[in-house]
């Protein structure tokens, strides 16, 4: 049974990289200052498109997290098409816990990672599943190098039920009331919070994966 369990997981994977192959899309950890730039300039592009932040002057948009994140960028025959990070725990917290007035415990946050600042360029969203497959095979790879059992996120509940079909378990967070820091941590992405109704949750990587039949 593990063995059939592990065949069906190489032939999917090999499937799945004929698709990419076939379409110019790859999958990356952005390392180089370039690659990472990428990332902040479609990150850029996106938000302001959306009317969730105001332009920047040098066109990119970084925050205090990004030294702490590992950024994926997903390319279509070199150009950058989407984006998402991986925050990790700092000296800065993480960015959910600013936004929403929730209590992580300190045990749980070692085992955390945040997904945040996903961005899928307008042509690539929706339909075609091959970009959001891709990011979440690429998420759950770096969850498991770093031995994150669970991803936080916020979102907006139509966007969770969209995961969900991807066979992704999201557990709730409870909310306190928003405090004035909730607020002010807002006004970064002020657009966002004006257009959305965001909810805090955790995604249980280890029940996912097994649902999935990934190893």
């Amino acid at each position: 049974m593990i063995y059939a369990t592990k065949l069906a997981q190489v032939l999917l994977d090999a499937a799945f990289d004929t698709a990419c192959a076939i379409s110019g899309i790859t999958f990356m950890r952005a390392t180089s200052e370039e690659q990472i730039h990428d990332c902040w300039k479609i990150r850029h592009e996106i938000f302001v498109e959306k009317g969730y932040i105001q332009p920047k002057p040098n066109g990119m948009f970084s925050d205090a997290y990004d030294p702490f994140s590992i950024n994926i960028l997903v390319k279509k025959h070199e150009h950058p098409i989407a984006a998402t990070r991986l925050v990790f725990d700092s000296s800065e917290g993480f960015p959910t816990e600013h936004l929403f007035n929730i209590n992580l415990g300190t045990e749980m946050r070692k085992k955390i990672a945040e997904v945040s600042r996903l961005v899928v360029s307008k042509g690539y969203r929706g339909g075609d599943r091959l970009i959001m497959l891709g990011i979440i095979r690429s998420i759950s790879r770096i969850a498991h190098d770093e031995n994150v059992s669970h991803l936080m996120c916020n979102m907006p509940k139509r966007l969770k039920n969209y995961f969900k079909k991807f066979g992704i378990i999201f557990i709730e967070l409870a909310e306190g009331e928003v405090l004035e820091s909730h607020k002010k941590a807002r006004e970064l992405i002020g657009g966002y919070f004006n257009q959305q109704i965001l909810h805090p949750y955790l995604i249980d990587v280890i029940a996912t994966k097994r649902k999935l039949g990934i190893s």
